[in-house]
């Protein structure tokens, strides 16, 4: 499955030190030129340490492939460059877009694009046993922490694996 993941959904990765943890479920991960100059361009040149982190695996771990796409007719629709090219490059590539944006995600779902909040990729991996609860409530603890989550999306995860448990 591919997996296109947005600018702020990769940040928040990056801050929460997720990054390795990716290469350890089923997916490949893309990105536009957007994204990968809204988060590592612009995110070096005003000095943030997740940029260089996300430069690096993105260029020397290779668990990110940069891909361009044509976004120029999907401007006007999304508020900016990095949700209209995760949103095209998604449709494209028939994979899920990732983002943590609540805007950008209603738009995707209103044109039928498959997306995901960011911590519902991990409930899913969780889901699809290729995790375990232990690892899940790290991994919502550290999203948590550094905003890629919030305190009522971890009670309705709580919840849902609650349920999922109960089915099992």
């Amino acid at each position: 499955m591919k997996i296109v993941v947005d600018a702020c959904s990769l940040i928040y990765l990056a801050k929460a030190d997720l990054l390795t943890f990716l290469k350890r479920l089923p997916y490949e991960y893309l990105i536009d030129n957007e994204v990968y100059n809204e988060a590592v361009i612009k995110g070096k040149e005003e000095g943030y340490v997740d940029a260089y982190l996300l430069e690096y695996y993105i260029k020397r771990q290779g668990i990110i492939k940069v891909v361009n796409v044509d976004i120029s007719n999907e401007l006007d629709y999304f508020i900016g460059e990095g949700e209209a090219s995760t949103y095209v490059l998604s449709i494209k590539e028939n994979g899920v877009a990732v983002t943590s944006d609540r805007v950008a995600y209603r738009k995707m779902v209103k044109r039928n694009a498959k997306v995901v909040q960011t911590d519902l990729m991990f409930l899913n991996a969780y889901l699809n046993n290729i995790i375990g609860k232990k690892e899940l409530l790290d991994i919502l603890n550290r999203l948590l922490a550094v905003g890629g989550t919030t305190p009522e999306r971890v009670t309705f995860i709580l919840e849902k694996i609650g349920e999922e448990g109960e089915k099992k």
